[in-house]
């Protein structure tokens, strides 16, 4: 868990979001929609820990 949980799925999207960036991901749609799926899913996770940091940070700065 932690921080290298973010990290970890942080690098994941990324990836996901390459291979929903490949033309031919779309020849199969059952994997181009479970795709989304997790990326919807990564960014959630991912926009999450980005705003709690974000909110440590500005404390910090109080």
């Amino acid at each position: 868990g932690g921080i290298f949980d973010y990290a970890h799925k942080k690098e994941r999207l990324t990836e996901v979001e390459l291979e929903l960036g490949e033309p031919e991901v779309w020849d199969n749609p059952e994997r181009a929609q479970a795709l989304g799926r997790e990326r919807a899913s990564l960014e959630q996770v991912v926009s999450t820990i980005e705003g709690l940091d974000s909110g440590a940070a500005d404390a910090a700065e109080l």
